[in-house]
């Protein structure tokens, strides 16, 4: 009896010295912050259900913590991430909305952070493509922006910039229009006419009149865009591309031909220059080149922008057959190699500069596949001794 008292009394004994975060299994329970962490660094190698997991576990340990703990609300926005990199949207704005919650009871409703909480939760509705609802919740953003800083600030400009951006989304561009003329008086007064902020927006708003078709005032967005990325990039970056199309498609709407030549000429030149002779982008460049000389009735030039557009898409189809029949041979089979090089060698047919090398090329292996495949003679046999 002594024996077993003691017993008992050793064990407990040794039960109350055990640290509390150590269960009766003596499993060690993580803490909060390698919880924390072990969910980020899942999170960082896109292992992402893992990751809401871990961080699901960090919120039922920081659930169990005085109601005022930041960790509350930042283990919430953790798993909106999580639950928006997974395409998990409405959860990702569940997650979020309890976050605003918590800033709303424990600091205020007028604390700066819910606003940026609440724009991420309009592109979240937007990835939902519940517009109405992102529109609902942008204007109370807008509505608090002016009230605490005024009309005239880069904040108001901010949301004008993404509700034009809604609009957008929706195909309805005068109104898209209207948000994007506010936001570019608004960026415009504050920062000057020219500066580089402007930019993005201006692309929309340019992007927006050529939908409207009221190309003068594209126009004129392209060349103001054009003037503001050559003054910080130089005249022969690859960012001027999308300006220079949509000036000489804003010039080519208003039948201003003369005006549109040598911006589409330069168009060709610079795509050339940034990503060579047989991009497919610069196929896609030429076909509007062709089109605009089709438009005047130009069918030399018209014909010779088609031919080095399709020239250009035929060397990049041979590519992919010879590299897809390359993969075969390494597999053995040389009757499959032989067909897609024998279709490469068909597409690249008339001769052209472009890809006579190609066809060469291609012509070469499937004569090589060809011989390699053709039966070899048998040993001769030895002739009857006379």
């Amino acid at each position: 009896m002594r024996v077993s008292a003691f017993i008992a009394l050793v064990c407990g004994v040794a039960a109350q010295q055990l640290p509390p975060a150590i269960a009766p299994s003596g499993i060690t329970q993580p803490t909060i912050e390698e919880t924390l962490a072990a969910a980020s660094a899942r999170y960082s190698h896109h292992d992402y259900q893992a990751s809401l997991d871990l961080y699901e576990q960090a919120r039922e340990l920081i659930e169990q913590t005085a109601p005022e703990n930041p960790q509350r609300y930042d283990v919430l926005k953790r798993l909106a991430a999580v639950s928006g990199a997974q395409g998990q949207y409405k959860a990702a704005i569940d997650y979020l909305q309890s976050a605003i919650q918590w800033r709303w009871d424990q600091i205020s409703r007028d604390d700066a952070t819910v606003l940026i909480d609440r724009v991420q939760q309009v592109n979240l509705y937007r990835a939902l493509e519940n517009y109405a609802q992102a529109r609902v919740v942008l204007s109370s953003v807008m509505s608090k922006h002016q009230g605490l800083s005024g009309f005239r600030t880069l904040s108001m400009a901010d949301d004008y910039s993404l509700m034009g951006q809604i609009y957008m989304d929706e195909k309805n561009f005068p109104d898209a229009a209207e948000q994007l003329e506010t936001t570019a008086a608004i960026r415009g007064a504050i920062s000057g006419q020219l500066d580089v902020s402007l930019v993005p927006d201006l692309d929309r708003l340019g992007a927006v009149y050529l939908a409207l078709h009221t190309y003068d005032k594209a126009e004129s967005i392209f060349r103001r865009t054009l003037v503001i990325r050559e003054s910080v990039l130089g005249s022969e970056n690859a960012d001027l591309l999308a300006t220079l199309d949509g000036l000489a498609y804003s010039y080519f709407g208003q039948n201003k031909f003369d005006e549109a030549e040598p911006v589409y000429r330069r168009l060709i030149r610079l795509w050339t220059k940034c990503v060579g002779e047989t991009h497919p982008m610069l196929a896609l460049a030429l076909d509007k080149v062709g089109i605009f000389y089709s438009a005047q009735k130009k069918n030399d030039q018209a014909k010779e922008a088609f031919e080095r557009a399709n020239a250009i898409r035929a060397n990049s189809l041979a590519a992919g057959l010879s590299t897809e029949a390359a993969q075969e041979r390494e597999a053995k089979d040389l009757a499959a190699a032989a067909a897609l090089y024998a279709r490469a060698v068909r597409v690249l047919d008339p001769p052209n500069p472009i890809y006579d090398a190609a066809r060469t090329q291609a012509a070469l292996y499937l004569e090589t596949v060809e011989d390699a495949m053709a039966p070899k003679p048998g040993p001769k046999k030895a002739l009857p001794k006379k």
